[in-house]
């Protein structure tokens, strides 16, 4: 029922672990590659995994009796937001004035160790993590990240995520706040929309060097979407089909909402 629905509305398909989901998908692209007529649009197939991609990718192939699928893309979620939609275009947007003619953003994996890699410390928040032994931790800008359905900023610490609001409004946070505030006579001493500046102008410098972590990747793609190539990408990609969509992060939805508006 679901490799023969229509193309022309969205469809979920639910099922259990193991029922052969991704088989399903590879199926589905199949039968719509082998009645595809378009020449210079195709169908997206999105997964997570590059395991998953070679199922479809076989699946496909053996389905369609095709070995060369242009116009389509078969792919993982990632690799087609970085090659269809930020590489090529984010640096417009983030003012990054590239190296040597080259615009490609450089990605650092949040859990990069400071002290082997001494050129993050360029990269320091103006607002520190004080811990619950009242010790200062500095806070680096490849460690932050943001959620647009949380609509919050979190950070790295350890192997933990950190969300900002509940970190700025913890106790003992206030408590330093409040000391400081008298002591120094600053009665906006870290007010909370300084804060949040400070980890926006944080990012945006380290954007602007051309450096980016894996979540500023699709809050790049959001912001790349709305501004610039959703209405010619949608033409690109009309359909778009993905595995294991139920494993979607709320800004990787964000990303398909924007191409799912444009039509």
């Amino acid at each position: 029922k679901y490799i023969q629905s229509s193309i022309e509305k969205n469809t979920f398909l639910k099922a259990c672990a193991g029922s052969g989901k991704t088989e399903v998908v590879g199926l589905k692209a199949a039968y719509e590659i082998k009645k595809w007529k378009e020449k210079n649009k195709g169908i997206a197939i999105l997964s997570f995994t590059n395991d998953a991609t070679d199922v479809i990718r076989d699946r496909v192939k053996q389905f369609s009796g095709k070995s060369n699928i242009f116009p389509h893309y078969i792919g993982t979620l990632s690799s087609f937001i970085h090659s269809y939609i930020v590489q090529p275009f984010a640096y417009k947007l983030i003012r990054y004035q590239g190296s040597k003619g080259d615009f490609s953003i450089n990605i650092v994996d949040e859990n990069t160790e400071i002290f082997s890699n001494h050129w993050l410390r360029n990269f320091k928040c103006a607002i520190a993590y004080i811990d619950t032994k009242k010790k200062f931790n500095n806070i680096y800008a490849h460690q932050i990240g943001f959620d647009v359905i949380k609509n919050d900023f979190y950070f790295r610490i350890g192997y933990t995520n950190v969300w900002l609001k509940d970190y700025y409004r913890s106790e003992r946070v206030q408590k330093y706040i409040s000391e400081q505030r008298e002591k120094l006579n600053l009665p906006k001493f870290w007010e909370e929309s300084y804060v949040r500046e400070c980890f926006i102008k944080c990012k945006n410098n380290f954007w602007k060097s051309g450096h980016a972590n894996f979540n500023d990747m699709n809050i790049l793609a959001i912001r790349v979407l709305k501004n610039i190539v959703c209405d010619e990408l949608v033409k690109r990609f009309p359909l778009i089909i993905i595995d294991e969509c139920q494993d979607l992060s709320g800004n990787e939805l964000k990303v398909l909402e924007c191409l799912k508006n444009k039509g």
